[in-house]
């Protein structure tokens, strides 16, 4: 036993001497393989080929991770999803608190702010004529509500974030970077403006690794699907926002965790729950995230003169 091991370690050392980028591939490949090739069903689900329009096999897999044998383990996270985490962390006990912000919280829907609708342009794509004036003014209509709230924390796609200004702003943020950060605890409100939806190609490399690690059966899509879904509002009834979804549950899961959660996470970088007087949360995306709304608006309501 040990000369194998002995002669398989000296192997794998002449092996990535020879070729070091496509032997951890090819073990990441054929572990993956391993693993799924006494499962029920005639199709793969953490290797896959690509959808960048070229012959490229992609393995999606959940990377083990190394802790203690039988030591205690805390996981704290307000959004995490309980399935995600015990596919990560494995057998955990899910308390779920939920805890109410003291905050007012104000959903502005009934117009697009899309990255591209904000910057004028997407990838090879520029928008001219009305549509590219109908973008330059409504960046302008987003300063006039970031200037109107000084002490406000800004949050949104850093792209965005570039095109209004703010970067190299203490007070702006861009999806991505902001979980955990204590940065503006101390901001007097929070304007959040669009949302973080990768394509769906990412979402699938993500999803197929939970689902492989679960054994669910994942199904692809080419595109996301539209449905309603309801913002929980203060007084106990709901408002309708049409959302993207993706037909997976799982897929659909993990969607919620990039998106959704994203927008979660960026309304308690402000710190709601000791604060003594309620903060303003202004919400500028077509989104229905875990948190009681106040106030719906349509348009860009939270600019000085609109309604609030």
């Amino acid at each position: 036993m040990h000369n194998h091991r002995k002669t398989s370690a000296l192997l794998d050392e002449a092996l990535a001497k020879a070729i070091p980028k496509t032997v951890p591939r090819l073990k990441l490949l054929f572990a993956a393989l391993l693993d799924e090739i006494d499962k029920p069903g005639d199709a793969l689900t953490s290797v896959f080929r690509s959808k960048q329009g070229h012959e490229v096999v992609e393995v999606a897999t959940i990377k083990r991770l190394e802790h203690g044998n039988k030591s205690p383990f805390l996981h704290l996270d307000g959004t995490a999803n309980p399935i995600a985490a015990q596919t990560v962390f494995g057998d955990l006990k899910d308390n779920h608190f939920p805890i109410e912000r003291n905050a007012e919280i104000t959903l502005i829907t009934g117009r697009s702010f899309a990255k591209m609708g904000i910057l004028g342009r997407g990838g090879k794509r520029v928008l001219d004529g009305r549509r590219g004036e109908e973008s330059r003014q409504l960046r302008e209509d987003l300063k006039d509500v970031i200037a109107s709230y000084p002490g406000a924390a800004i949050f949104s796609n850093k792209p965005v974030i570039e095109a209004l200004g703010l970067e190299g702003n203490p007070m702006a943020g861009h999806f991505g970077a902001i979980r955990g950060r204590n940065t503006w605890e101390d901001a007097s409100a929070v304007i959040i403006i669009g949302r973080e939806e990768p394509p769906i190609e990412a979402v699938e490399r993500i999803a197929r690794a939970y689902s492989a690690k679960i054994g669910h059966d994942f199904q692809p899509a080419n595109e996301y699907i539209k449905e309603m879904r309801g913002a929980r509002l203060a007084d106990g009834t709901g408002h309708p926002v049409t959302v993207r979804r993706h037909p997976d549950p799982i897929g659909d899961l993990v969607l919620k965790m990039l998106r959704d959660a994203e927008i979660e996470q960026a309304i308690d970088r402000v710190r709601l729950i000791h604060n003594r007087t309620p903060k303003q949360v202004f919400i500028l995306a077509e989104v229905a995230p875990d948190r009681t709304v106040h106030n719906v608006g349509k348009g860009l309501d939270c600019k000085v003169g609109g309604s609030r």
